[in-house]
C-alpha cells in the first residue's frame, strides 16, 4: 500500500498543482509528507491523540505540515482543516477503513461526500469485509444493515487517467488483494470527488 499510495499522492500533486491539501488518516508514524513533499504542498496528518503528540513532537516544525488528533475514522473534526485550505484535497486513509466497523465507513463516506470539494480525490484501503463498487457513475459501500448505499458525488477514477506504470502497479497489487480475499493484503480504492 505505501508505495502505491506514494505514487498516486505524487501524481496527484503533479496533475492537480503543487500547492493543493493532502490529509493522511492514522498511518502512524508515517514520513509520506518528507517522501512527496514538492515545497509547495500542505499535508495534515490525523491521528489517534497519543499518535497525534508522538508525531507532533517527533518531527522538525513545518508550517506546510500539521499533526491533528480524532477519536476515530467517523469522527469529522477534521473538516475543520479544510476551510480556507488550499483546493484540491487529497485523502489518503491507511488502515482506518480495513476491519473498521461499516457505520465508521458510511460516516466517512458520507462527511467527505459533503465537505469536499469538486476536483477531490480519496485514496482508502478496503476489504472484501467493507465493500465498495462502482454503480454507474456513483460509488456504492455495504452498510451495517447489509443494504447498499449510494454515494453520487463519489466515483472511482478512471485507470486511462493513470500512466502504464500506476495502472499496472495498482492492477497487480488490487489483484493480489482479490485473490487473498483482502486477507493481509487490502485493495486499494482511487475515488474522485465529482
Amino acid at each position: 500500500m505505501l508505495c502505491r499510495s506514494d505514487d498516486l499522492a505524487r501524481d496527484f500533486f503533479a496533475r492537480r498543482g503543487g500547492d493543493s491539501l493532502g490529509v493522511g488518516f492514522f498511518s502512524g508514524l508515517c514520513t509520506r509528507f518528507s517522501r512527496i513533499d514538492n515545497g509547495a504542498m500542505t499535508w495534515v496528518d490525523v491521528e489517534h491523540g497519543d499518535v497525534a503528540h508522538l508525531l507532533a513532537d517527533a518531527q522538525p516544525m513545518n508550517e506546510r505540515h500539521r499533526v491533528s488528533s480524532c477519536c476515530s475514522i467517523a469522527c469529522t473534526g477534521w473538516m475543520r482543516h479544510l476551510e480556507g485550505a488550499p483546493q484540491p484535497t487529497l485523502l489518503v486513509v491507511q488502515g482506518g477503513l480495513v476491519g473498521s466497523e461499516r457505520n465508521f465507513l458510511e460516516s466517512f463516506l458520507t462527511a467527505a461526500s459533503k465537505s469536499l470539494p469538486a476536483g477531490s480525490e480519496i485514496l482508502a484501503d478496503f476489504d472484501a469485509r467493507a465493500p465498495l463498487r462502482p454503480r454507474g457513475k456513483s460509488l456504492e459501500a455495504l452498510n451495517a444493515e447489509e443494504a447498499w448505499v449510494r454515494y453520487p458525488r463519489l466515483r472511482f477514477v478512471p485507470t486511462d487517467e493513470y500512466s502504464i506504470h500506476l495502472e499496472r502497479r495498482i492492477a497487480g497489487m488490487n489483484g493480489i488483494a482479490r485473490l487473498f480475499k483482502g486477507r493481509g493484503m487490502p485493495a486499494l480504492a482511487h475515488l474522485r470527488v465529482a
